[in-house]
């Protein structure tokens, strides 16, 4: 069970990571567990800055799907060195991925080589991929430097003999033999192929603990080569290289180098194509699937995937293999758990770094254990410095910046609306986030939020309540399958003063005030706002009458919806009946099972379309999705003061689908993670000129909420509820008709309405003022008291220390200042005596 995630921390069950830190251990440790496949990625420091940048950002995305380690090359004569350090250390330690570092002897001194292991064994990186290397470009032969070593076997020897067990050591295998044994297109001889394996075998002997192998297309070759590897006594874990074809020209460049041999029936599939990119990278993506799908059925469990710095085709072949979901990234924290070796036990944070996790390890990196012991203020100097490297990516985040948020501002409304966009996904940057967009989660709350931010509460962290989901929830899951997931509702926000005057509190569930000087006076504002509060609080919520109503209506009408499905099929619309009292309203049910509504979503259930991505919290086998129409019944169960309906009030309620017979269920939670649900009212009544027409969503409690139509008549959302379109009266001319006299409410069976006098709420409205006002002058009495009895503590402690009383001038004199007695008085006879 997951540990609790509270307002001040978030913190973690065990279950996964350890202090393993090689990547050899990381591979036994998954064939000893349950024998999953894991997969790994390559990459290659890219030429200028911004292909750093643009690479960061690819890599941060693709490592979202959990490989077993990333490898980042060392370019040809060590012409990439320093780069390769930095990224290597920014990979490990920033986007916190096990991190194999190349390292060749080409062009490389014992000292250059000792630097490089030096600095990223400072860095907690532990893995190394030991090569000879390539010639510099411009030479066509390998040649040893003075001081430097003379292949990859010696590179190995020296590693374990400075360094020990520190490092875990890979070494590259060959299938078709070494390049450099390969003559002509015949491929290498039975000698040549044989003295490279043997060479491989003293590799192995010397200290390495695994082989990743050159890339090749002929399946059949490399099983061989592993089986050849086993004759020998090679036992050790070999990974087999998938370079995926990505374009025609690189293909047959990187094949040409590597005297790689090409199957005839590739070359026929590509020649075709070969000037169509698409088409060629479709076929890679289905080649290296069908490769690594016969790797897999020899039993084989480990993948190595080149990318050549491109994400598609090597992501598009694992989900060919069911190794990775675009819509289910599995976390084992809140946050990415750290790959430094220095600190991968970490497992707890201050909350308010969720949206900032980088940041947060730059400014810690100094800490010598994890967590410190204590936390407060982000500029306590038990933090590091704040600098831009906690951005990681200063450019091109300063870019999209600037495109989303530095925009002309009329109002401050407009900021308002800014802030309102983020939370819907509309903005995928934020000035207080290092994240790309929202968390899943968010979007639990992000209608809420969004009014929230309307209202001059601009949120800039938030979290929901989570109590009891299941840990493998894709929205606010983490930790291993079987756990749950609780935690506490959060929100911090940016916010003029003058907005707690102007607002309402019953809206929110917790208000966190921050500052110490001001937090005396904010307790005095507040609790004389409590009478107001009081007095108002009738005006701020929904009657509790139409509230109680409208929840019967609902169950109500779920149950006459079950009633429907009499056969009951999955994935049809059933329609239902109602009871002659409530004649006008319209329902149906449809029953899907959980897994195919995430997947393949429903194109059409009456107006709403909903996408793929779509899950139910709290998850069940399979629900029932409810459709209300309300006709004209639209404004007696969902009044909205000051508004005109444009269409009657359209619900969609989620329910369990195990008991169709059961009645008065309570709603699931309706959870988008990609592209909202679609709302295509239909028979809209034109909007009166002068107006604008908008869309408005009830949430179950009964709130309303306002946010602009997509189109003339398409409504989004992110949640379950009821939802319409409506026009503000007030902007509505006076029409020259005769007004009709309102029709009598209709009350269904069963249903009753309680009315509270306004005189009553009154009456309680001024009991409260009067009870706050007490508290208040109790309040300013006892601190009087308090302030009282801490001068006189005080001033008795300096008589005792002999400290002399303060002075003031009177006239021409300095006269002592005392505002009590020092010293206790004592009675004459007391001295007589």
């Amino acid at each position: 069970v997951a540990k609790p995630g509270g307002v001040g921390a978030i913190g973690t069950g065990k279950w996964c990571g350890g202090a393993r830190m090689k990547v050899i251990d990381k591979i036994r440790g998954a064939a000893e567990g349950d024998g999953r496949t894991v997969f790994s990625f390559e990459f290659f420091p890219p030429k200028t800055e911004e292909g750093v940048e643009n690479l960061f950002e690819r890599m941060d995305r693709m490592v979202a799907h959990n490989p077993n380690f990333c490898d980042i090359t060392w370019g040809a004569g060590g012409s990439t060195a320093d780069l390769t350090l930095d990224i290597a250390n920014r990979m490990q330690n920033m986007i916190c991925v096990e991190t194999m570092m190349h390292l060749t002897c080409t062009n490389m001194p014992v000292e250059k080589i000792d630097h490089a292991l030096d600095t990223i064994k400072a860095n907690g990186i532990q893995n190394v991929l030991a090569l000879r290397g390539d010639p510099p470009h411009g030479q066509d032969k390998f040649v040893q430097v003075a001081g430097g070593f003379a292949c990859a076997l010696d590179l190995v020897q020296h590693i374990r003999a400075k360094y020990g067990d520190y490092f875990g050591i890979t070494v590259a295998g060959y299938p078709e033999a070494h390049p450099d044994m390969i003559q002509g297109d015949g491929g290498a001889t039975q000698e040549a192929y044989n003295n490279d394996l043997s060479y491989l075998k003293r590799k192995v002997d010397a200290g390495a603990d695994l082989i990743i192998t050159q890339l090749f297309y002929d399946t059949d070759i490399f099983l061989k080569f592993v089986n050849d590897c086993r004759q020998i006594g090679i036992t050790c874990p070999i990974v087999p290289g998938i370079m995926p074809i990505n374009n025609y020209k690189g293909f047959l460049r990187m094949t040409g180098f590597c005297k790689t041999k090409i199957p005839p029936e590739i070359t026929a599939a590509l020649d075709p194509i070969k000037d169509n990119e698409d088409a060629v990278r479709a076929y890679g993506v289905h080649l290296g699937t069908e490769m690594c799908k016969k790797i897999l059925s020899h039993g084989i469990k480990t993948l190595h995937l080149y990318t050549l710095n491109m994400e598609k085709s090597a992501l598009a072949i694992l989900m060919n293999l069911g190794l990775i979901e675009e819509s289910k990234v599995s976390r084992s924290l809140p946050w990415r758990r750290p790959a430094n070796v220095f600190r991968v036990k970490e497992d707890v944070r201050p909350i308010f770094w969720a949206n900032r996790p980088k940041s947060y390890i730059s400014r810690t990196v100094g800490w010598d254990q994890y967590p410190h012991g204590r936390w407060g203020d982000s500029n306590n100097p038990s933090y590091g410095a704040l600098t831009d490297y906690q951005f990681m990516r200063p450019r091109s985040r300063d870019k999209k910046l600037q495109e989303e948020w530095a925009t002309p501002l009329k109002s401050v409304d407009d900021i308002n609306e800014r802030f309102m966009k983020f939370c819907l996904g509309k903005l995928r940057s934020s000035p207080w986030s290092e994240l790309d967009g929202l968390q899943p989660e968010t979007k639990i709350i992000n209608e809420q939020l969004s009014q929230v931010n309307l209202k001059g509460f601009l949120t800039i962290n938030s979290q929901p309540p989570v109590n009891g989901e299941k840990s493998d929830s894709p929205a606010v899951g983490w930790g291993g399958p079987g756990g749950y997931v609780y935690q506490k509702a959060k929100a911090e926000a940016l916010l003029k003063f003058e907005a707690i005057l102007a607002t309402s509190w019953s809206q929110f569930g917790m208000i966190q005030l921050l500052g110490s000087t001001e937090l005396i006076r904010h307790l005095i504002i507040l609790l004389a706002l409590l009478g107001v509060l009081f007095a108002c609080q009738y005006k701020a919520q929904p009657p509790i009458s139409f509230a109680s109503t409208a929840r019967s209506l609902d169950a109500l009408l779920q149950d006459y919806a079950y009633r429907a499905i009499v056969r009951p099929r999955t994935g049809i619309s059933y329609n239902g009946t109602v009871p002659s009292n409530l004649t006008g309203i319209k329902i149906a049910a449809i029953r899907l099972r959980s897994g195919s509504l995430r997947k393949r979503g429903v194109h059409s259930f009456k107006e709403f379309s909903i996408p793929v991505g779509v899950v139910v919290q709290p998850y069940v086998r399979r629900l029932v999705l409810v459709y209300q129409s309300l006709g004209n019944w639209s404004s007696v169960y969902y009044p909205l003061p000051g508004y005109s309906y444009l269409t009657p009030v359209l619900g969609l309620l989620a329910y369990d689908a195990a008991n169709l017979s059961a009645t008065n269920l309570p709603e699931l939670n309706i959870v988008v993670l990609e592209s909202p649900i679609s709302i295509n009212f239909t028979n809209v009544t034109p909007v009166p000129s002068g107006t604008i027409a908008r869309c408005v969503w009830f949430g179950l409690d009964g709130s309303p909420y306002f946010r602009d139509l997509v189109s003339s008549n398409v409504c989004s959302t992110y949640r379950q509820g009821h939802f319409s379109i409506v026009v503000n009266s007030s902007e509505i001319a006076p029409s020259p008709a005769p007004s009709l006299t309102p029709r009598p409410r209709p009350s269904p069976g069963g249903f009753k309405s309680s009315n509270k006098s306004k005189v009553w709420k009154i009456v309680v409205g001024a009991v409260g003022g009067f009870v706050a006002l007490v508290f208040l002058a109790l309040l300013v009495y006892f601190m009087q008291r308090y302030k009282q009895n801490k001068k006189v503590e005080q001033m008795e402690q300096h008589a005792n220390a002999g400290v002399s009383l303060q002075t003031a001038s009177v006239g021409d004199a300095r006269v002592p200042v005392a505002s009590v007695t020092r010293t206790q008085p004592v009675l004459e006879n007391e001295l007589v005596a």
